[in-house]
This record gives structure tokens, sequence and C-alpha cells, in this order.
């Protein structure tokens, strides 16, 4: 608990070092990171959702083909 503190600490004594517009480009660099995550694991996860719905299609696919 205490490190927590010491690290808000640190970024409070770290956005005093500098100016206003630094810290709006670092907040818009924060938030356009973790976008960028966020586009990232939704897409990872939207791939592997596809890979098992054209699994199921295949496999309904080759039983329809049989009977």
């Amino acid at each position: 608990m205490i490190y927590i503190f010491k690290f808000i600490d640190f970024i409070i004594a770290l956005f005093n070092q500098l100016d206003f517009i630094q810290i709006l480009l670092f907040t818009f660099m924060g938030i356009f990171l973790l976008a960028s995550i966020y586009s990232l694991i939704v897409i990872f996860i939207n791939e592997i959702h596809m890979k098992k719905e054209f699994e199921k299609r295949k496999e309904q696919r080759t039983k329809g083909s049989v009977l």
C-alpha cells in the first residue's frame, strides 16, 4: 500500500516538473496507447471466434455432403 502512495507521489512530482502542454501530450499518448491495446485484444478475440465459427460451418458442410 505504501508503494502505491509513493508511486502516486512520484507521478505528482513528475507532473509538477512538466508544462501543461506536455501533460496533455502524455495524457493523449496514454489514451491512444490504451485504445490501441484494447483494439488489438478485440481483434484477437474476434479472430478466435471467427475461427471457431468457420470450423463449425465446415463440420456442418461435411455432414451435409455425407447425408
